[in-house]
């Protein structure tokens, strides 16, 4: 009775430690996914204020060929608040714990990044004084915006490949989970 006893004991205890471990790995799987949506959404946003910010700049000259001093006003605060949410999403993916390879692609889009809003305060300054100039500077803002453009798509390629693999990792793990339960 004693050895039986024993034997459903530590049978009992260890069937404890591998739904415990199983328990574990699903709830990494699952705050991998929850980075993976973080991290996707940040850069949706992110995205999202680089076409608003070339929206500014078209607004700023739309106001400088219209004389409406105001209106190029409004798209300079407008551009402002664009620039910040842009650098906040971006500051937001760089707190997470992401893998090398996406945080490498972070690394890559400062320089662009700055060029593209130094080239976006340029023709909307350039906007409130001289409107000709202004669309004159078009060439090198669009180009900014291209090289900006290219480097955003890279990391969304990156983001989503990663993503994908977390989210398969999940799943094998739910489903591993789910069979040593049966067993």
């Amino acid at each position: 009775v004693f050895a039986l006893a024993a034997t459903a004991a530590l049978l009992l205890v260890l069937l404890v430690g591998i739904v415990n471990r199983g328990f574990r790995t699903v709830a990494q799987s699952g705050q991998a996914v929850v980075t993976m949506t973080a991290t996707l959404q940040n850069h949706g946003e992110a995205d999202m204020m680089h076409d608003a910010m070339r929206a500014d700049v078209l607004a700023a000259l739309l106001g400088a060929r219209r004389g409406d001093a105001a209106a190029i006003a409004d798209a300079a605060k407008d551009s402002h608040e664009h620039e910040q949410a842009f650098r906040e999403a971006l500051n937001a993916n760089r707190a997470l714990a992401l893998p090398a390879e996406i945080v490498t692609e972070f690394e890559k889009v400062a320089g662009p990044l700055d060029a593209y809003i130094n080239s976006a305060r340029d023709i909307i300054e350039l906007a409130a004084k001289n409107g000709a100039a202004a669309e004159n500077a078009m060439p090198a803002f669009l180009e900014a915006f291209s090289v900006l453009e290219k480097e955003m798509g890279a990391i969304s390629d990156v983001i989503k490949h990663e993503a994908e693999r977390v989210n398969a990792e999940a799943a094998a793990a739910g489903a591993r989970f789910s069979l040593m339960l049966w067993w």
